[in-house]
């Protein structure tokens, strides 16, 4: 009997145990199934055209002077001005810089107010793109409409090379670095896209010549925004293909496939 009894009590202990342990691991256990079975994807479908408040950015500084430049711009950004205008929903507005910048036409559905501002331009003067940028962005948040995509198209052939804040002339670095913080903080601020543009041809010298394409490639980099490097030339083929991005909405997030079913 005393043997019997110590056998019972040795079962009972191990019982005891097993089931404590039992209570510890079985929920790991399903837990980690769990997590093994649940899987989780990101998703993006394109749902069509969307309407949008663009504005275009056109430089007018002393290096757009050529006959190779300025009037090619003109034209180009007339007919990106003129695919826009095929929904009635989609606004634009014009702004142009050199030393300074200036709004030329708020955004609306005035197109034609629109190309006739940017036939007035001339070139002279410095570059300042953040200037530039500031005044697209001030646009964006005092007219851009909620719920609307809002775009910035900017195009430049040169060194970012003044600043607005002390009014002068400053070194490249500075210049560059204070037009992508205006950049930046208009993507953080309507989550404004950047498309920007660097005119000319790297191979040329003098004004024919393109300076910078790094301070634009960071800019369209910040904002998901795409960078392009034309040819005067080749303007018209890369405004058309801006407009085929800009339109485009998308839905996306995570989509979560519960395979055990268990409705978590």
């Amino acid at each position: 009997m005393v043997v019997n009894s110590a056998k019972n009590k040795k079962f009972f202990f191990l019982g005891v145990a097993l089931f404590f342990y039992g209570l510890l691991v079985v929920p790991l256990l399903v837990i980690n199934s769990q997590n093994r079975q649940e899987t989780r994807s990101h998703a993006q479908a394109t749902c069509g055209n969307a309407a949008t408040d663009t504005v275009i950015i056109i430089d007018r500084s002393g290096s757009m002077s050529p006959s190779n430049k300025l009037p090619p711009t003109k034209t180009a950004a007339k007919k990106f001005i003129d695919i826009i205008a095929q929904d009635t929903r989609n606004r634009v507005s014009v702004v142009s810089f050199s030393t300074k910048a200036s709004l030329l036409t708020p955004l609306s559905t005035n197109y034609a107010g629109a190309k006739s501002s940017i036939d007035s331009l001339t070139a002279s003067g410095w570059t300042c793109i953040e200037c530039a940028i500031k005044a697209a962005n001030a646009e964006i948040v005092a007219h851009g409409r909620p719920g609307i995509k809002k775009v910035i198209v900017l195009l430049t052939d040169g060194q970012a090379n003044y600043i607005e804040e002390t009014d002068s002339v400053v070194s490249d670095a500075l210049a560059d670095q204070k037009a992508l913080e205006a950049a930046t903080n208009g993507y953080n601020t309507s989550k404004t896209q950047f498309f920007t543009i660097g005119l000319g041809d790297p191979n040329a010298a003098g004004s024919a010549q393109f300076f910078n394409p790094d301070l634009l490639k960071k800019i369209a980099a910040a904002t998901g925004g795409k960078f392009y490097f034309p040819l005067p030339a080749e303007l018209n083929s890369v405004y058309s293909a801006i407009t085929l991005l800009i339109g485009k909405a998308t839905v996306s997030g995570y989509v979560f496939n519960d395979t055990n079913g268990n409705g978590t």
